[in-house]
């Protein structure tokens, strides 16, 4: 990358526009950077970096940042630069975000940021697009770019005198080798897991031991203490738990087996008190049947009374059976006059339906005459309905035609004034154009008439005394016609020219356009004239706008007016039609109704003499019968067989409930007989003897059921304990066989493995980097001291405690003695901090993937340098812009002013702001 030309608006300390031209400076060589101390020197390169990257350099100062403050409010901020890559031409202009001055109303507003990337072949638009296209075009960042093309004043130097630890962390920067530092920390993140995992498995198989449960045996309490301690191997532990449960086997078998013969004892006691409990149940029972039977005895007795009473009641009711027959026989009788009363009820019913129709009838038919006579006479008032109608449309139209002509003189007046102002505009535009046109035309002329009265000068340029003049001939020349200094070229007279043509083009069409515009606005007035003569004569006047929209009000309440007279005639029509449909069914109706009430008078006389004839035949049936009704019989009727049913059930319970007693009594004295005999046989028992053992029994039952789970419950700890011990112990081998290999590889890729150099992985890979930087700086370093000094890397650390692989040694050809670079003058560290800042820059393009980087800048201390040092530090760097590369020195050292010839001058203007210029 090669910068072509740089410009910078308001950026930094510049106020103004600045524009630097490096093609003046050449494709190689060196050049110098000088001026005044805090005038810009370092922001030319920041301006570059800007316009690449949108970032300053350094990592002081941000793009946001660089808005001069000399610069006047309406200047706006941006860089913008041309350079060369790979044969090829870019320009990128970048702005960044800044507050400026609100181009309406007052306060400021946020100028966001932009950039464009012009290419040979497309143009890039926006800062994102910006920086990926910059990315992919050269191959780097904005740190990798100040690092090969940038070396910043001190920067260098941090790096010549750095400890290994802070050069790790620079080179990590560089070279990106964080990966390594990654592995480092996984492979130590992994390492420390698994050791906790291993201490966890120790702490739980400490927490699985103190659970093992032995028998009260100090021998075992003594080994059970020590396996807790963590003092016995793991088989001696295994040993300890499988004899503990062997022996909890024999004693729970020997507790079970006891448990067994208690429990037999207990069924035989349980049995003797559960036939002592029979037998005291039995005489209970004895005593509760005997006082059963004493009350039976009572109830027998009035049993008696009652069946003598039932049996004296049934013979005083033999007589109900032939009563209750000869009622039954008259129901039907009393069934047939509740029919005969319903039918009756029916019939009147029907007769009161009938004669309500009749006389609803008859109030129909007077409706319906009502109805049409009302409508013959509103069919005689409506007789001459729709005959305007026809007189009311044909007003309408004349209406709606006269509208029409009014509303389109109103469009072509609007058609004529926009015409009109489109023909002042574009005479406007004509005039405008043919005095510039003319404007123009003079200047040509006027540069035409000069350029006529220098081809004497020209001629009289070529005259030679002796020789003839090609106008005149005359061999002398005495007073030959001098060239004027006004007179234009051939080229930019030509150009004149095509500019008053066209100028006198432009002006033309304009005017053809006005004539165009005229045209169309003297068809419109004559439109509208025309338009006018059609109308009627109030419209011929001054103001016909006016009156047309006056008239154009009228007419339309007139059209209203017309159509609600046009509504209301077919209003009249519509009803008039529809009472010429309907008279003629009124009248059909009417006849219907007339001879249904014709119908309806016969049946209503049928009716009433058949209401009559069976008010004749209830009576008669009423006569024979001893109750008013069928209810009242049919109830006498049903107490009578009640009263007789209940005699009879009296009497059949009294028997059953007597027969039920007698066998009653029957079943109490055989139980009573059984219940003795069974007392009698049995043998003579003491329960609470038996209850005595019984509770003994159970004592020692309980404690052998306590006996049997604690030694159940002690197996099975004992048992998960072994399962537990030996799934840990397999965890455990396991994980210090990790552990053997993953500490050992931590150990090696951290650099603490014990008694050995402290370098690490990524130590390691910045080493070999670290050696080739090397042998590329010591080529310069060699060049800068004259042979005495060579940078190289220590190989051993001071002490086994720090990191170590990346210190830096000087070695000393003149006496040869190797020492530390901290030990090199003020002069001396200055070449060797630019040899390793060279070496750094050309092995970062080198491991970029063959950048081209044609320019490079250094800002560093020449001031330290003696002036045979300061000419052989401005040899290397001759050396390296000899390979077609530009390189910039920035620097205010009064020798270098000397002997470089190239420069840009950097200086402060006394009213703010800097400026700079190049000098050759």
């Amino acid at each position: 990358m090669r910068p072509i030309q740089l410009t910078m608006s308001a950026f930094g300390p510049y106020a103004g526009k600045t524009v630097l031209d490096f093609d003046r400076l050449g494709t190689h060589g060196l050049y110098l950077i000088t001026g005044d101390t805090g005038a810009g020197k370092t922001t030319i390169f920041d301006a570059i970096a800007f316009a690449l990257f949108g970032e300053p350099s350094g990592n002081t100062r941000s793009g946001s940042m660089m808005r001069s403050k000399y610069a006047k409010p309406e200047t706006e901020t941006y860089v913008e630069l041309e350079f060369a890559y790979r044969d090829k031409c870019y320009t990128i202009l970048r702005n960044p975000e800044y507050l400026r001055p609100a181009k309406r109303g007052s306060g400021v507003t946020k100028q966001t940021g932009g950039a464009t990337l012009t290419c040979p072949d497309r143009v890039i638009a926006g800062k994102r697009e910006v920086d990926r296209a910059v990315y992919a075009l050269l191959g780097i960042d904005r740190n990798q770019f100040t690092q090969i093309a940038m070396i910043a004043q001190g920067d260098f130097l941090k790096l010549l005198l750095a400890s290994t630890d802070e050069r790790i962390q620079i080179f990590r920067r560089i070279f990106r080798t964080e990966r390594y530092q990654k592995l480092q920390n996984r492979l130590q993140a992994a390492y420390r897991t698994e050791k906790e995992k291993r201490t966890a498995c120790v702490q739980e198989m400490q927490g699985t031991l103190r659970r093992i449960a032995l028998p009260e045996d100090p021998a075992r309490r003594e080994q059970l203490q020590l396996a807790q301690e963590g003092q016995l191997l793991p088989s001696e532990i295994q040993t300890l738990l499988e004899a503990a449960l062997s022996a909890d086997e024999t004693a729970l078998s020997d507790c079970r087996a006891a448990l067994e013969t208690t429990e037999e004892q207990q069924k035989q006691l349980t049995a003797q008190l559960a036939q002592a409990k029979v037998l005291a149940q039995v005489q209970t029972e004895l005593r509760t049947a005997c006082a059963e039977r004493r009350r039976l005895t009572e109830t027998e007795s009035a049993q008696k009374k009652r069946l003598d009473a039932a049996r004296t009641a049934a013979a005083g009711a033999a007589g109900m059976p032939e009563q209750l027959a000869h009622l039954e026989q008259l129901l039907p009788q009393y069934t047939a006059l509740a029919e005969k009363t319903q039918s009756m009820q029916q019939l009147q019913a029907q007769l009161d339906k009938m004669q309500q129709k009749k006389t609803a009838q008859a109030a129909q038919i007077q409706q319906t005459e009502a109805a049409a006579a009302a409508g013959r006479e509103q069919l005689e008032q409506l007789s001459d309905a729709g005959e305007q109608l026809e007189k009311y449309h044909r007003q309408y139209a004349e209406l709606e035609e006269q509208l029409r002509k009014i509303s389109a003189l109103t469009d072509t007046i609007q058609q004529l004034h926009q015409a009109e102002a489109e023909r002042v505009q574009a005479q406007q535009k004509y005039q405008k154009l043919s005095l510039a046109a003319q404007a123009v035309r003079e200047t040509y002329l006027a540069q035409n008439q000069a350029f006529l009265d220098a081809q004497a000068g020209l001629l009289a340029a070529s005259l030679r005394p002796g020789q003839p003049c090609p106008v005149c001939g005359a061999a002398e020349h005495p007073h030959p016609a001098q060239m004027p200094d006004t007179a234009p070229s051939r080229e930019a007279l030509l150009k004149l020219r095509r500019e008053s043509e066209q100028a006198q083009e432009t002006a033309a069409s304009a005017s053809a356009e006005a004539g165009r515009c005229k045209g169309t606005e003297d068809a419109l007035l004559q439109s509208v004239q025309a338009q006018v003569q059609a109308l009627p004569e109030e419209f011929h006047g001054s103001a016909p706008e006016q009156h047309a929209a006056e008239k154009q009000a009228e007419l339309r309440n007139e059209q209203t007016a017309l159509q609600e007279k046009i509504r209301a005639e077919e209003r009249r029509m519509q009803q008039k039609e529809q009472l010429r449909r309907r008279l003629p069914k009124l009248e059909a109706q009417l006849k219907e109704q007339q001879e249904t009430l014709r119908e309806i008078e016969p049946a209503c006389i049928r009716m009433q003499t058949q209401m009559q004839q069976e008010q004749e035949q209830l009576v008669q049936l009423r006569q024979n019968l001893p109750f008013p009704d069928y209810g009242t019989a049919k109830a006498q009727t049903d107490r009578l067989r009640r009263q007789y049913e209940a005699i009879c059930q009296e009497q059949d319970a009294a028997e059953a409930g007597m027969q039920k007693l007698s066998e009653q009594i029957h079943t109490l004295e055989g139980k009573m007989t059984a219940l003795r005999r069974q007392l009698d046989e049995a043998e003579p028992i003491v329960p609470e003897e038996i209850q005595q053992k019984s509770q003994a029994l159970a004592a020692a039952r309980t404690r052998l059921e306590e006996q049997r789970n604690a030694l159940f419950l002690r197996q099975h700890t004992n048992e998960e304990v072994l399962r537990q011990f030996t799934a840990l112990q397999k965890q455990i081998d396991a994980l210090e066989q990790r552990l053997m290999w993953m500490g050992s590889l931590s150990d090696t890729a951290n650099g603490t493995l014990g008694g050995k150099e402290k370098i690490m992985l990524e130590t390691f890979v910045q080493m070999t980097q670290f050696d080739r930087i090397l042998a590329r700086s010591n080529t310069r370093f060699m060049m800068m001291s004259r042979g005495q000094y060579e940078l190289l890397r220590r190989e051993e650390a001071e002490n086994k405690q720090s990191h170590s692989g990346l210190d830096l040694d000087v070695l000393d050809h003149y006496n040869g003695t190797r020492r530390s670079v901290k030990s090199l003058s003020g002069g001396e560290s200055f070449q060797a901090s630019l040899s390793l800042a060279l070496g750094l820059s050309e092995e970062i393009q080198s491991a970029a993937g063959g950048i081209q980087m044609d320019t490079m800048f250094i800002d560093e201390g020449f001031g330290a340098l003696d002036e045979e040092a300061l000419e052989q530090a401005i040899r290397a760097l001759s050396g390296i812009s000899s390979q077609n590369r530009l390189v910039g020195i920035i620097s205010h050292v009064a020798e270098l002013k000397d002997q470089v010839e190239k420069q840009i001058l950097v200086k402060k203007d006394r009213t703010g702001g800097s400026r700079a210029e190049i000098i050759l």
